[in-house]
């Protein structure tokens, strides 16, 4: 920094000083010299022609110098004594009118426009100095006062005059009341005008309302909707108005008169109203006591009641005045309101209210917690600058456009915590509009949907699995909501009834119901909800003009009142059963045929006795027991059914007797021990009187069905497992957290005792030891072995799956047997973990018993591995991103700390400047409670602060002597040369504030944007005064370094005018504390 260039407006403001103050004896100093050179040039000129001069001529000659020095020194001394006197005058001119609490101003009496302005002017009416200094007396007068002004201005004379009953106009709009004083003046040789302005719309104000208020006071006390009641001092009733009356449920005021009021006070408050009483005859009044008032019948209501104690002439108590108001609906909405308000702030959705322009006004509890801001943070910002919403598929200025068209916006979005990380939420956001319909700002409530979206998409996988096993198995689910009468049916089961896939009315079911069924559909619903049982039916349907059959059984779920609400089942389509049932019917010996070739069990049995009437031979091979011994012994049948099963069975043997239909599921136990689930349907047969003949029904062996389905929910839970180590890796880095995510899952899933990571290590290629669990002792954590070495280096070496069925029997090969030999571990895996074709370790699965696993485990086994090697493989990547960006750090410091010294080298004289003040600054900055963060942007600002210099000129920078003012304006513009040159740096920017700010001043009269106060960033006021301090102490051309002592003398009369009054202190202090930085 050139501190010539710096203090160059203090240089010129002295040089005027003294130019004025030479000014003053300039008088005597002529009249000195002309009267000398008189004196002299006189004589010896009339020496010329008289050469010898007699001693009167040089007594005269020296009396004559005596005369014109006395003379001369007597004109300094008056002339002087005048300047000062009018200069102290023309400072206390200054000050009136600068400091006078009225505004004030001066006017042209011919242009009308003003000419100076006070402080007291610019804050009552609201205009800057500027916005004064270009307007006129008439734009601050209202239009219909102006020619009354101008006839005024006209007819004015010198002497002071007043005037009241005028208004002027402020910059919000409204309207004042002032009197004027002025008089007449000459300013800068034009005439002008001096004006005081009081403003008395108060007292205009007061003046009506004392004439209004005879008139309201006589109204008031009737009409008041308060009751006012007059007591004397023993607290009986001597006057009160109708509305008294009224509040405490009394017909008319004449049966109040004459009672104590605590007649009216319920007794658990007359305490404290004694107490009161006590106060308002020692202060004179009370503003507010709440109590309960005892009404006339007997309830109570709250109220309200402020006193005044009113006194004699001679000031001694005479009565007092009691105002009450019923608040009892006040408490009421009082409590509602608070209780609201604790409702809004504890619900779980975020809560944010704006104003109109978009910034908080309201931040609950939950939407702190969901976005990370405190409330005293996101107060007033700007919702966009807080959570950065995003609505997919759409870009902000097209959803504001359609927010602000609907007035409303409900949808999901993307929206980022303080931390920057994204989430998905639900949002709905309405506006809100004051009585006129002009926007006044918004309330939006926000939910956390991430969880719900992933479950969602979990959901829809598992559905899409569902929806493949349904298809498999032409099996169809549904489920219907009974109240809104809708049916929603899975594509299946919509292909099935003729459906298109999605939600339908109930109603239309009947519609691809064959006619013949209908009816028949109903009672056995009817039946189903009066048993509070499940639905189970078989019937027709015709779907593209065809005929098939369909049995649906459904789960109904009741409400509290008995009443079914919901509804969920599944639908098979049994149109080749029933029609091989049909041809049974028609030929037995086809019948016999079939029923012996199928794998289906059927069988037809006495439902009043349970003699088994016909099993065919297929009942063997599902029961493992030969018909005839079942046929022989009827309870064989039950004693093999599970007991655990058995109620389902019997329950449906009794509604088979009722000639209902009957579809169960149950467990058998085989002779050989083996467990099967059975499938059995039943069917009665009627004979022509419609009378149960007998019951036939078919079972079918589905535990290999039980045993798919058991696979799919084995393959969800894995998918599962695979879904949480995916979330583990991509929401941290940190690699022992995602691998013991892995490893917990890995037990969990995989039913082992133990499994560990060995990560390779790159340097010596050997594989150590990284997370593990399920282990007794922490013996595996001291594994180390080299690539081949043992199972785990085999595994690692040759990239397969080692597997060791019986590891005891392996001896010495398990190389760490003796390490582990407290496990007790008998079988062992060992996956490689290859990412991006590389080797990252090996994975270890140990169990202590033998595990049989089956290819679906090995499988899910190797995947496991995957996900593992890819989560090292992203940790490592991570490790090197970090390293990479703190090698980029330290270039970009490398190359500012080579920009700040070339520019010293541009500069002999200030040489070494950079240096001393940014290790100064730091320091200061430090005291100042600036952050560690922050520190390093104030560094690289105090290092580069004088970037700008190069888009100076050298002839102006190094100039010698003073600059001209267009070179002042050029040198000026240095900060924002800086500006532009940094600001598109995202590294730097961050560093702005010292380059750009730091020659702006506290008091405003800096550049280049003549900041003011806390506008200038605190960086730029710190190290203001430390540029100054090395500016001033060290030598230049045009001056020597000052003192420590002359420094610290006019830092401290700038304080306030140049620097910050508490960095000054902070720096100061500074000084006494580190003198040997100074």
């Amino acid at each position: 920094m050139n501190p010539k260039q710096a203090f160059m407006p203090a240089v010129n403001k002295e040089g005027s000083e003294s130019k004025e103050k030479s000014a003053l004896p300039r008088t005597a100093w002529i009249y000195l010299i002309f009267g000398v050179l008189w004196v002299l040039l006189s004589d010896a000129a009339a020496a010329m022609f008289a050469p010898v001069l007699p001693g009167s001529v040089l007594a005269q000659i020296f009396k004559g110098l005596l005369f014109v020095s006395a003379s001369a020194l007597l004109i300094h001394f008056v002339l002087q004594r005048e300047v000062r006197k009018l200069t102290e005058s023309e400072q206390r001119y200054k000050l009136l009118f600068e400091n006078n609490p009225h505004p004030m101003w001066v006017y042209d009496l011919e242009t009308l426009a003003f000419l100076m302005v006070n402080d007291a002017a610019i804050q009552q009416y609201g205009y800057t100095r500027e916005e004064f200094l270009g307007m006129t007396i008439k734009d601050i007068r209202p239009s219909e006062e102006l020619h009354a002004l101008l006839e005024n201005i006209a007819g004015r004379t010198a002497v002071m005059q007043s005037s009241s009953g005028w208004k002027h106009r402020k910059k919000d709009g409204s309207l004042i009341d002032v009197e004027i004083s002025s008089h007449s003046m000459t300013y800068g040789g034009r005439p002008a005008r001096l004006v005081l302005a009081t403003d008395v719309t108060e007292r205009r104000r007061t003046e009506r309302a004392l004439e209004e208020s005879e008139e309201r006071y006589r109204t008031l006390f009737e009409a008041s909707g308060d009751a006012i009641v007059l007591s004397d001092l023993n607290a009986n009733i001597v006057l009160c108005n109708q509305q008294a009356a009224e509040m405490l449920g009394l017909g008319s005021v004449d049966e109040i008169i004459g009672r104590s009021v605590f007649e009216f006070i319920v007794p658990e408050h007359h305490e404290q109203a004694m107490e009161k009483t006590g106060r308002v005859l020692e202060r004179g009044q009370l503003k507010s006591f709440e109590f309960d008032l005892l009404k006339q019948d007997g309830s109570r209501s709250s109220a309200e009641a402020s006193y005044v104690l009113l006194k004699n002439a001679d000031g001694t108590p005479r009565l007092l005045l009691s105002i009450i108001r019923d608040i009892t609906d006040r408490k009421r909405t009082r409590e509602r309101l608070a209780y609201q308000a604790e409702l809004l702030a504890n619900v779980q959705d975020a809560i944010v209210g704006t104003d109109e322009n978009l910034r908080v006004t309201y931040w609950n509890r939950a939407a702190m917690e969901l976005f990370g801001w405190m409330e005293k943070e996101a107060l007033g910002r700007n919702t966009q600058e807080l959570f950065k919403a995003h609505v997919p598929g759409s870009s902000r200025e097209e959803t504001l456009e359609a927010f602000m068209t609907t007035g409303q916006f409900d949808g999901e979005a993307f929206t980022a915590r303080k931390d920057g990380v994204y989430i998905n939420a639900h949002i709905r956001s309405v506006t809100l509009k004051d009585s006129k319909g002009d926007f006044k700002g918004l309330v939006t409530s926000i939910r956390d949907i991430t969880e719900r979206k992933q479950a969602e998409m979990v959901l829809r996988r598992n559905e899409q699995i569902l929806r493949d096993a349904q298809s498999i198995a032409s099996l169809g689910s549904w489920s219907a909501d009974l109240k809104a009468r809708l049916l929603y049916a899975s594509p299946e089961g919509a292909r099935l009834v003729g459906w298109a896939p999605g939600v339908h009315k109930l109603e239309e079911l009947l519609e691809t119901t064959h006619p013949d069924d209908r009816e028949r559909i109903q009672s056995a619903w009817m039946d189903a909800v009066e048993d509070v049982s499940p639905f189970d039916i078989e019937y027709r349907v015709i779907v593209d003009g065809k005929v098939r059959w369909l049995h649906v059984t459904a789960k109904i779920t009741f409400d509290a009142e008995g009443k079914p609400f919901s509804a969920i089942g599944v639908l098979q389509d049994i149109t080749e059963r029933k029609q091989a049932e049909e041809q049974l019917r028609v030929s037995e010996e086809r019948f016999r045929l079939l029923v012996e070739n199928i794998e289906e069990g059927f069988w037809i049995t006495d439902p009043f006795d349970g003699t088994e009437l016909y099993l065919s031979p297929a009942i063997k091979k599902i029961w493992g027991r030969p018909p005839n011994e079942l046929m022989e012994k009827p309870s064989a049948f039950l004693e093999n059914i599970l007991p655990e099963d058995r109620p389902i069975v019997l329950s449906n043997m009794e509604k088979q007797k009722e000639g209902r239909q009957t579809s169960m599921e149950y467990r058998i136990r085989r002779p050989d021990g083996s467990m099967r689930w059975i499938w059995d349907r039943a069917f009665p047969v009627f004979d022509e009187n419609g009378k149960i003949k007998f019951i036939t029904g078919l079972v079918t062996d589905i535990t290999d069905r039980k045993a798919a389905e058991g696979r799919i929910r084995l393959h969800l839970q894995r998918l599962t497992a695979l879904n949480e180590i995916d979330r583990a890796i991509g929401s941290s880095f940190d690699m022992r957290f995602s691998l013991e995510v892995l490893l917990q899952e890995a037990l969990s899933q995989l039913k082992v005792d133990a499994a560990c990571v060995l990560l390779l290590n790159p340097v010596d290629q050997s594989l150590e030891f990284m997370a593990g669990r399920g282990f007794h002792t922490s013996a595996i954590q001291r594994s180390r072995l080299r690539l081949g070495e043992g199972f785990a280096g085999q595994a690692g070496l040759e990239r397969k799956v080692v597997h060791v069925p019986n590891l005891p029997d392996t001896g010495a090969l398990f190389t760490r047997g003796e390490l582990l030999q407290d496990e007790e571990f008998i079988e062992y895996f060992g996956v490689p973990l290859i990412a991006k074709g590389a080797l990252k370790g090996v994975l270890e699965v140990f169990h202590r018993l033998p595990l049989n696993p089956d290819p679906d485990w090995l499988n899910f086994l190797e995947t496991l591995g995957g996900q593992a090697a890819i989560a090292v493989d992203n940790a490592q990547l991570f490790e090197g991103i970090q390293k990479s960006n703190q090698e980029l750090v330290t270039a970009y410091d490398a190359t500012i700390a080579g920009w700040s010294h070339a520019m010293d080298l541009r500069d002999k004289e200030t040489e070494g400047h950079t240096q001393r003040v940014t290790e100064i600054t730091q320091k200061l900055a430090e005291r100042m409670g600036i952050s560690r963060r922050e520190l390093i942007h104030i560094r690289r600002g105090a290092l580069l602060h004088d970037i700008g210099k190069l888009g100076v000129p050298d002839h102006i920078l190094l100039k010698p002597d003073k600059l001209t003012e267009e070179e002042w304006e050029i040198m000026k513009q240095h900060p924002t040369h800086a500006y532009k040159m940094l600001l598109s740096i995202n590294y730097l920017r961050p560093a702005l504030d010292i380059p750009y700010c730091h020659h702006e001043k506290w008091d405003g009269s800096g550049y280049p944007r003549g900041l003011k106060g806390d506008q200038i960033p605190l960086a730029a006021r710190v190290f203001a005064i430390v540029d100054v301090w090395d500016a001033l102490r060290s030598d230049r051309p045009y001056r020597p370094g000052w003192s420590p002592e002359k420094i610290r003398n006019y830092i401290l009369e700038q304080s306030g005018k140049h620097f910050d009054p508490q960095v000054v202190e902070t720096f100061l202090k500074m000084m006494d504390e580190q003198p040997e930085l100074f």
